[in-house]
């Protein structure tokens, strides 16, 4: 603890959830200052600052003899860098210097996420797929196995408990960390991925979608949830809304970047609208975003909405065990039941292909309700009990 109140006193200092690591501004005359504040740590300079400016591993050696350098970096291309401007070094506390095989797959993971960001991935593919590949090295190590195709069987046939959403998942990671980070040939990584599960979503009844809405309060959550089921919104597309997003005059809402990486436009719906701004006249705006989060800056988290989903459900006696995302669902099958169009629904909701969109006519009633059981066609004898 006294370690990281030391490092806490260092301006510029931040802290890497995805790597475990701080992080702090540093220059070669910083460095005798860092010794003697962090006696004990292991500096680890970061890959293209170590290949681009050897003075500054030369003054870690002379400034900081008991330092191992080593490690990797992600180097902002469109930072300029000069000498008085190394980027950053990651500080752990007691790191050995690394071991040729460490230092090697430090490599990989540097060029598999590099291959992500030059991809443009989400920040959660990349969370997601950073995940799967370090439970993959993990399970390696820990079988003491190489990192081989056959390794790779072995470890996703372990996930057979798991759905086939997440054994896919994880199979994309890898195939990908293979690919990128390792530079196997494609033929070895061709995995035999299991077949794909078919569920039916969850869909709420009209009549449950009010009583949904009319359990909830709050005048921003419940502009929330009516937004979401108006419009056919995804929760994170929905928290990551701007007021500039919403049309009012055209009664439209449009969404940047959305799954994907694509923009698209959805329907505003009248008494959504109002809900909206009866809200905004009411709470006003504090930030750049829709719907503000508690912290200074940011927009409310999906985790909160899926909270405030949960408790309205409870709340409103509703027995089915669904989540938020259940109001784009009912957005779906609703308008179907209602005649729209299936190919304007698919634009709606922002579906790449048709086929997506096609599982809501499972989950419609519109067709079945037309269709008399056989049952109701017979006159049964009444029995008294």
């Amino acid at each position: 603890m006294e370690d990281v109140e030391r490092i806490k006193g260092i301006p510029g200092r931040s802290w890497c959830e995805e790597t475990r690591l701080w992080r702090i501004p540093c220059m070669g005359h910083q460095l005798p200052t860092l010794q003697a504040r962090l006696p004990e740590a292991t500096f680890v300079l970061e890959g293209q600052v170590a290949e681009a400016y050897p003075w500054l591993q030369e003054a870690l050696s002379a400034h900081v003899p008991r330092m191992a350098l080593g490690g990797t970096m992600d180097v902002v291309k469109s930072r300029p860098m000069d000498v008085v401007k190394a980027r950053s070094m990651d500080v752990v506390k007691s790191r050995p210097r690394m071991t040729e095989a460490e230092a090697a797959e430090a490599a990989a993971l540097r060029r598999f996420h590099e291959a992500m960001r030059l991809r443009k991935y989400s920040a959660r593919t990349m969370r997601a797929y950073a995940g799967q590949v370090r439970r993959f090295l993990g399970y390696a190590k820990q079988e003491a196995l190489p990192l081989h195709p056959d390794t790779v069987k072995r470890y996703t046939l372990g996930l057979e408990p798991f759905s086939s959403a997440y054994i896919n998942q994880a199979i994309s990671a890898i195939k990908f960390y293979a690919l990128h980070g390792l530079g196997w040939p494609k033929p070895s990584v061709a995995y035999v991925r299991p077949k794909r599960q078919k569920k039916l979503p969850q869909v709420l009844s009209t009549e449950e979608v009010l009583r949904l809405i009319g359990a909830v309060a709050n005048r921003k959550h419940r502009a929330l949830l009516m937004l979401i089921y108006a419009s056919g919104l995804r929760v994170g597309e929905a928290v990551r809304l701007r007021p500039s997003d919403v049309d009012h005059a055209r009664g439209t809402v449009r969404i940047l970047q959305g799954k994907g990486r694509k923009d698209r436009q959805t329907l505003l719906s009248k008494q959504a609208a109002q809900a909206l701004l009866t809200y905004l006249k009411t709470d006003g705006q504090h930030s750049g975003w829709l719907f503000p989060g508690q912290r200074a800056g940011r927009h409310l988290t999906e985790r909160t909405v899926q909270k405030v989903f949960e408790e309205a459900r409870q709340r409103a006696g509703i027995a089915k065990q669904v989540s938020v995302h259940v109001l784009r669902h009912s957005f779906a099958t609703h308008l179907l039941e209602n005649g729209t169009d299936l190919r304007y629904i698919q634009e709606l909701l922002g579906h790449e292909s048709p086929r997506t969109t096609q599982i809501y006519t499972h989950v419609s009633t519109r067709d079945i309700r037309r269709i008399v059981s056989p049952l109701d066609r017979l006159t049964l004898p009444d029995r008294d009990e």
